[in-house]
């Protein structure tokens, strides 16, 4: 997944091995970081779930690692039904898999420092990162994940101070990009999106899907009621229909042939909302576009799916077939509008 406005200026990934760290710093070159550590001990041990940022725009300010378990501190921690998780005494213990949540604070070079414009957007220069891959088997495992998250970067954020000052109080953006495993019907993706408080009054946040909230751009506009009195209803039209994605809908294919994939929406990239209305759905349609602003203001204007199959004559050396099981997910998000 890459976000950003010029080129792509943050890319997560999944699955990565430690050996495969360095490739990708040597493939996207010299001004490319990276941060993450290997999900089985917290060092180089298992898969990363890494996130690299241009460091000619970005400083990274603070980092850190969460476990998807009851224990998200405890490097190697393994939660609920993941991966069909055994009791933690017995052998096949070590067979189940771990699952994590990379965390990053981010300073944008290209804001103005310290300043609020008067939509409110946050115009420190920091924005907040997470990057993530839940479990594949494990229902209970992925909606518990969500609560965790929606717990763990509420606390991340209201933690941080630099900003300036008192810890949590600039409206800094939140990203977060994930391997959900969770199509939106099932309850690992509805959790994240859902406005409902968590138990015991415990500081949450609830996210936007940029899939499904593009922001509106110049388009055909739709006739509005007789009577109303905007200035767009004066010139006989009504509010810009919503942006669509571009590409396939779904993300993960599996390596199957074209036309027998798989073809599910399993990886998103999403924000977090600035303020939760309890009891609301956070599902809009096309007319609701913007009715929940997002913490910083961030805006997502292009959302664009790749396709992972090379077919035809194949690459500069014939090859053909899928180069990954998953599609990339290319999203442009504007810091504040």
């Amino acid at each position: 997944m890459l976000i950003g406005s010029i080129g792509g200026d943050m890319g997560t990934y999944k699955e990565v091995l430690h050996s495969q760290i360095s490739e990708l710093q040597q493939l996207l070159g010299s001004r490319w970081k990276y941060y993450g550590v290997g999900r089985d001990d917290g060092k180089e041990k298992g898969e990363y779930s890494p996130i690299f940022y241009n460091s000619r725009r970005f400083e990274l300010v603070r980092s850190q690692t969460k476990w998807l378990s009851l224990s998200p501190d405890q490097p190697g921690s393994k939660g609920w039904d993941a991966a069909s998780v055994p009791p933690a005494h017995s052998l096949e213990y070590s067979k189940a898999q771990t699952r994590i949540a990379t965390f990053v604070t981010l300073r944008d070079s290209l804001v103005v420092k310290d300043s609020t414009d008067s939509s409110g957007a946050d115009r420190s220069g920091i924005i907040h990162v997470v990057n993530t891959h839940y479990d594949d088997q494990g229902r209970k495992a992925r909606q518990e994940s969500s609560l965790v998250l929606r717990a763990e970067t509420r606390k991340w954020v209201d933690d941080d101070t630099s900003s300036g000052g008192k810890a949590g109080a600039a409206q800094a953006g939140l990203i977060l990009l994930g391997d959900l495993n969770s199509p939106e019907d099932e309850k690992g993706y509805k959790t994240l999106v859902s406005l409902e408080p968590l138990r015991y009054k415990i500081p949450y946040f609830s996210f936007q899907d940029c899939y499904l909230h593009l922001s509106t751009r110049g388009g055909p506009r739709r006739p509005v009621a007789e009577g109303t009195k905007t200035a767009d209803a004066q010139a006989g039209f009504g509010t810009i229909t919503q942006s669509a994605s571009s590409g396939p809908r779904g993300t993960y294919t599996g390596f199957a042939p074209p036309g027998q994939e798989a073809d599910e929406r399993i990886d998103v990239v999403m924000l977090a909302l600035e303020e939760t209305v309890v009891g609301e759905s956070s599902t809009k349609g096309p007319d609701d576009v913007g009715t929940l602003p997002t913490r910083g203001g961030l805006v997502p204007t292009k959302y664009v799916v790749v396709d992972n199959l090379l077919a035809g004559r194949g690459d500069i050396v014939g090859w053909t077939g899928r180069w990954s099981d998953h599609r990339a997910v290319m999203v442009e998000i504007s810091f504040g509008t």
